[in-house]
């Protein structure tokens, strides 16, 4: 009976770690990368569809620009 409680919190732990490192790479990804940044960048255009950006450089940390951005409230 233990022994099977052992196998089975083994596994639990190694999924638990195998889903916090999944979790880190993807926002490492998104926090560190160009593909990244526009990735944010689509999502806020489609939360706020008003909001138009036209181009951007960089990657969100540490540093990043945004050319012609406009945001319309009609």
């Amino acid at each position: 009976m233990i022994k099977m409680m052992f196998k089975w919190t083994k596994w639990l732990s190694l999924s638990l770690i195998g889903l916090l490192l999944l979790l880190i790479i993807i926002v490492a990804t998104v926090l560190f990368t160009h593909p990244g940044l526009k990735f944010a960048l689509w999502g806020a255009e489609k939360a706020l569809p008003q909001l138009q950006i036209e181009k951007v450089q960089g990657s969100l940390f540490p540093r990043f620009e945004l050319h012609n951005v406009s945001f319309v409230d009609e």
